[in-house]
């Protein structure tokens, strides 16, 4: 679709992203994160430039902006594109001080965003015209610190920033680039990636933050994780005037399935009754069809769900909307009983019986892509560790691709911990390690300093992570990438 083509009034209401630009300041935020612009970028379009990311990121085509200038409840309504073309949304106003602080207060957007412009021939976007407090300097913690622990070749051996975290927290990495973690007292917090100063903070941490996810709730950026007896939901968007973001808690049983992979999270509640996000951090429920299994919720507020022979959307009014053939593998019998999230177009589903069966399903046309027999289907709750760059994923003792090749193949003896360009890094029986998803050639070890060494937490792009004890406290270390 070209862009004279493309109609702002079809881009579905939610998600709707927020962005904050001071040009003064050069400071801009997405969805209440810093983003850093480059040296000589301006604001505005490095803030476009993180919308079109994170537009990427969720596999959308185009979605709505909020912008505003950070001062006062003044803002203007785009539309961006996966391209960076935005379109000017707001709604109309006549009143004559409305005009005059629009006026003041936001200015056309021009040069490297290439932006569409709208009918009226203007795009806008938010500036903050008045000058904030001064922050309070940042000082990076930890700089050239040991790492204690051996990395894989191609990490330095001293970290570009390190600070204590709480005992047992392990960390991830958010669209932004943003390294979340839980600090000793017991907060969520997301980091600059290059200097670990806190950008976002949020009370109540779980216990295990290998749960957390990044994800969207009715419209609303959000992190979410399943802990004991409840589901948390934090916005993402810094609160007025700073602070803690709080969490919002949902009870749920432990026959209850929470599933946060996908577009944005639901909660299968069993007897054919889904949970789904709604507004105020609460949920409503959807009865779905007898006999399916819900695999996916999508942003508008349906629900995916797979029967013995179908695959069906389900509205939020609990009517089908849409229903695909679906011919399952062979040798499965009755309604398959597990699913995983790989992306918003493929799961993983698994049929229990006699000789269990994993396939990869593309939901939207109902197609199986690859499957396989299994000695035993992973546990419902085991978390599945997906690279969507690379199109690669671990569920267990299974590797998935869902690329130009799908394929579920077995992988023995080796634990992930971690997944960048379709490389693993994990432990085997004889220590760390790190393995080629795509091939699936002997895993490759390096040269440790102890065999407890374990392998990094988080690989990204340029650096790794990982959180090792320190004497009396626990420790994360940045190790940039030396090759």
């Amino acid at each position: 679709m070209t862009a004279d083509e493309f109609d702002p009034a079809s881009v579905p209401r939610f998600p709707v992203f927020t962005l904050v630009i001071n040009e003064g300041e050069h400071l801009v935020e997405l969805d209440g994160l810093a983003i850093k612009p480059a040296l000589g970028e301006q604001p505005r379009d490095a803030g476009i430039a993180a919308v079109v990311q994170k537009i990427k990121a969720h596999r959308l085509q185009a979605v709505r902006v909020r912008a505003r200038s950070g001062i006062d409840d003044e803002f203007w309504d785009l539309v961006v594109t996966d391209q960076g073309n935005t379109y000017d949304v707001t709604p109309n106003v006549s009143d004559q001080t409305s005009s005059f602080k629009r006026r003041k207060y936001f200015a056309i957007i021009a040069g490297a965003a290439a932006l569409t412009l709208t009918a009226a021939g203007t795009a806008f976007i938010a500036l903050n015209a008045t000058k904030p407090a001064e922050p309070v300097a940042w000082t990076t913690p930890g700089v050239n610190a040991q790492i204690p622990v051996a990395l894989p070749p191609g990490f330095a051996t001293t970290a570009t920033w390190s600070l204590p975290v709480k005992k047992g927290s392990s960390t991830s990495v958010l669209d932004t680039g943003h390294i979340i973690s839980t600090d000793q007292a017991g907060n969520l917090v997301a980091r600059d990636p290059q200097n670990g100063q806190p950008k976002w903070t949020g009370n109540n941490a779980p216990n295990n933050m290998t749960a957390v996810e990044q994800t969207t709730w009715a419209g609303i950026p959000a992190i979410t994780a399943e802990s004991e007896g409840d589901f948390k939901i934090w916005d993402l968007r810094t609160p007025a005037g700073g602070g803690i973001s709080t969490a919002h808690s949902i009870p749920v049983t432990n026959d209850q399935h929470v599933e946060t992979d996908g577009p944005t999270p639901f909660i299968n509640r069993g007897d054919w009754v889904v949970s789904v996000p709604a507004d105020n951090f609460s949920v409503r429920d959807i009865v779905i069809p007898a006999g399916t299994l819900p695999v996916m919720a999508g942003l508008n507020g349906d629900v995916t769900v797979i029967g013995r022979n179908a695959i069906h959307t389900v509205a939020t009014d609990g009517s089908v909307a849409k229903t695909l053939s679906f011919a399952p593998p062979k040798g499965t019998s009755g309604q398959p009983t597990l699913s995983w999230v790989l992306d918003e177009n493929h799961v993983i589903i698994g049929w229990a019986g006699t000789k269990p069966v994993l396939a990869i399903v593309e939901i939207t046309t109902g197609k199986i892509t690859a499957s396989v027999s299994a000695r035993n289907l992973a546990r419902e709750n085991t978390l599945i560790l997906s690279d969507p760059h690379s199109k690669t994923a671990v569920l267990d003792n299974f590797v998935i691709t869902y690329g130009k090749s799908p394929a579920i193949k077995t992988l023995e003896s080796f634990t992930a911990t971690s997944i960048h360009n379709g490389v693993a890094y994990g432990e085997t029986s004889e220590g760390p390690a790190s393995i080629n998803l795509q091939t699936l050639k002997a895993p490759t070890r390096w040269v440790t300093y102890t065999a407890d060494d374990p392998a990094p937490d988080l690989v990204t792009d340029d650096a790794a992570y990982i959180v090792a004890p320190m004497l009396d406290q626990t420790v994360l270390y940045r190790a940039e990438r030396t090759k």
